[in-house]
């Protein structure tokens, strides 16, 4: 960006004279007739927390990661009632996304 030699480049690319491309696909799109050869935006393989509500994920939040805590501590921290956050967290341990240890619930990943 503050580079003098990029300056041109980055000029075109602006004003819509070129375009960034990092595959031979994207090339073979931007020469196709519109609409022909898309190429599909790459996504993230989906993960189980992907499509969590919202009250799932302020749950899910309130999980510690490295120190188990009780349902009352986690509902706290999440700013829920304990019997809404104890179905959600039961919720999640079906998913595998939770776990319930002696001393309270640790998400699943911490513990990989």
């Amino acid at each position: 960006m503050t580079s003098a030699p990029s300056a041109g480049v980055h000029e075109l690319i602006r004003t819509g004279g070129a375009q960034l491309v990092t595959t031979g696909e994207h090339v073979l799109e931007l020469l196709a007739p519109i609409g022909e050869r898309l190429v599909a935006v790459p996504r993230a393989e989906e993960q189980a927390t992907d499509r969590l509500d919202t009250t799932a994920r302020q749950v899910l939040d309130a999980v510690p990661i490295t120190m188990p805590a009780e349902t009352p501590s986690i509902a706290r921290a999440a700013g829920l009632s304990t019997a809404v956050t104890l179905r959600v967290l039961g919720t999640l341990h079906q998913a595998r996304i939770v776990e319930r240890l002696d001393r309270g619930w640790i998400k699943v990943a911490a513990r990989a």
